[in-house]
């Protein structure tokens, strides 16, 4: 799988490894989605969904291509806020760390 990645994904431009990435990740939702649907008689399609997906995961790690949909879900004001409160939390416990007040009774 290495060697397919090595002198097949690597060589390409980064557009077209963007494109490609894309292109494979709707093959495998899209199979995923209708097998559930239907019963496919060819079983190629099952091999290469297989293959796909199996593909998909030694792909390199390319930050940029981030699925829409994790981006759309995640919202960073809240957590920028998430973040100084925990650092706040912190800062608060390790001021009264041994004091009485958060002594357990």
């Amino acid at each position: 799988m290495q060697e397919i990645v090595n002198n097949g994904y690597l060589p390409l431009s980064p557009d077209d490894k963007i494109k490609f990435r894309k292109k494979l990740n709707n093959y495998i939702r899209a199979y995923s989605f209708l097998s559930q649907i239907i019963t496919f008689v060819d079983s190629d399609l099952e091999k290469f969904y297989l293959f796909t997906k199996l593909l998909s995961k030694n792909l390199p790690y390319e930050p940029e291509t981030l699925p829409l949909e994790v981006t759309q879900m995640v919202n960073m004001d809240k957590f920028a806020v998430f973040a100084k409160l925990s650092n706040i939390l912190r800062a608060f416990l390790f001021i009264f760390e041994g004091s009485s007040i958060l002594q357990s009774r």
